[in-house]
């Protein structure tokens, strides 16, 4: 079962043709498996460890150096982490890349338009769904530095630790009140290897190193 964006897409396969196609952003199913005898090559882009797990062959990092003739973005939710990976492939890609940008309307990919206009023609081609479809040809390359985008803050309940973070991580801009409430809970008796799960920006578990050494 492909997603309702994945299902957009298909509707426009036309553009995968004889093309190198890389896949980023929010991908969650197995639809550029579907796209193999159709396409020169296939690659995946995730910073989602949940679903590169699943898949044979995907690019697991922060960063992607590579390049193909058609970029296919999945729009989220997390706004500063498309805005952060959008930059990032365009700062890569050569003039006149095309990108085709696919979102949940709930999601806010309505926003794509201002978020790229500054860079290259962008248009919306379909809508199905509850999705948008757009087309976007890049005119203008951005610059991105990775150090840039790094953020850091430091909090009372953390006493000298400083937390730094990228954009989509949870907790990324500041201590969350349930994160400092079981931090009030931890007294030093915890011993042994620890699994700090779903651990955002690490907040806990190095509290845990720092005082239970």
């Amino acid at each position: 079962m492909i997603s309702l964006e994945s299902q957009v897409l298909e509707r426009h396969l036309s553009f995968f043709d004889g093309k190198s196609v890389l896949f980023a952003g929010g991908i969650s199913d197995n639809f550029p498996q579907t796209l193999a005898s159709k396409c020169q090559s296939i690659q995946i882009w995730s910073c989602y460890f949940d679903y590169a797990r699943t898949q044979s062959a995907v690019n697991f990092s922060v960063e992607f150096q590579d390049q193909a003739d058609l970029i296919v973005y999945y729009w989220t939710k997390n706004k500063q982490e498309v805005n952060f990976q959008l930059l990032q492939l365009l700062s890569q890609a050569p003039i006149g890349q095309e990108i085709l940008i696919i979102g949940e309307n709930r999601c806010g990919v309505r926003s794509v338009e201002k978020t790229l206009a500054p860079y290259g023609e962008i248009a919306k081609i379909d809508s199905a769904r509850r999705c948008g479809l757009y087309h976007f040809s890049l005119q203008n390359k951005p610059n991105f530095e990775l150090k840039n985008f790094w953020k850091t803050y430091q909090h009372s309940t953390l006493e000298d630790l400083t937390i730094y973070s990228l954009p989509g991580v949870f907790s990324a801009a500041e201590l969350d009140t349930g994160t400092e409430l079981l931090l009030s809970t931890i007294d030093n008796k915890i011993k042994g290897k620890v699994l700090d799960l779903g651990c955002g920006a690490g907040v806990i578990g190095s509290m845990i190193k720092k005082t239970c050494a």
